[in-house]
Formats: C-alpha cells, sequence, structure tokens
C-alpha cells in the first residue's frame, strides 16, 4: 500500500493564493443571491447562489486550516469541499441556460403574437 506523501509548499503556496478568489466569489455569490430573491423570479431561484456562496465561503476556510496544518485528511476534506462548489456550480449554470431558453421562446413567441396583433390593429 502506498503511503501518502507529504504535500509540496508549491501546492500549500497555490492553496493560499485561492482562498481571497475562494472568499471575493462566495461574497459575490451570497450577494448576488440576496439582490435576486428581490424579484418574483428570483425568489424561487435565489437559493442556488446563496448556497454556492456559503460552499465557497467554508471551502476558503477548509483551505486556511488546511494550509496552517497541512493535515491530509485536511486536504482531502478541501478536495470533496472543492467537488462541492463545481457540483453547486454546475446546476447553477444549468439552470439559468434553461431559464435563457425559456426566457428567450418566451420573448420570441410574445413578440411574433404582439407583431401580428399590431398588423391586424393597423388593417394589414
Amino acid at each position: 500500500m502506498m503511503e501518502a506523501t507529504p504535500p509540496t509548499d508549491s501546492v500549500a503556496e497555490n492553496i493560499r493564493a485561492t482562498v481571497p478568489w475562494l472568499k471575493l466569489m462566495g461574497v459575490v455569490n451570497v450577494i448576488g443571491g440576496a439582490l435576486g430573491a428581490l424579484t418574483i423570479w428570483g425568489v424561487v431561484f435565489a437559493w442556488l447562489p446563496i448556497w454556492l456562496g456559503v460552499v465557497l465561503l467554508r471551502t476558503a476556510q477548509q483551505a486556511e486550516v488546511w494550509v496552517r496544518s497541512g493535515d491530509p485528511a485536511g486536504l482531502a476534506d478541501l478536495t470533496r469541499r472543492l467537488r462541492t462548489c463545481f457540483f453547486v456550480a454546475s446546476v447553477a449554470a444549468v439552470v439559468g441556460l434553461v431559464l435563457a431558453a425559456l426566457g428567450t421562446v418566451t420573448a420570441t413567441v410574445i413578440g411574433l403574437g404582439l407583431s401580428r396583433w399590431l398588423l391586424r390593429w393597423r388593417g394589414g
């Protein structure tokens, strides 16, 4: 059985440099979700960016703990949290794409219907 090798300084430095970005994206997502919750449609989907923001902030905390300790179990927990970040971000992206497609189809149908109505109203 192969033993885990201790992390190199470059891995620790990369993770240390990632922490501020994790925090920034976490705060941005929480604020974006809170602002989105102020709209009618946003109330339904605002939990996704808020959840992603919380997961990113917790991941940043775990990264800071791991950089201080260097514990292999902590690194495994950090990568698990990063996997969760990617999962939630992927779900949010798919939901966003579906909503954008539905919005485009709805706007097109309404636009075509309105143009036909205007042509009939003008007598054309």
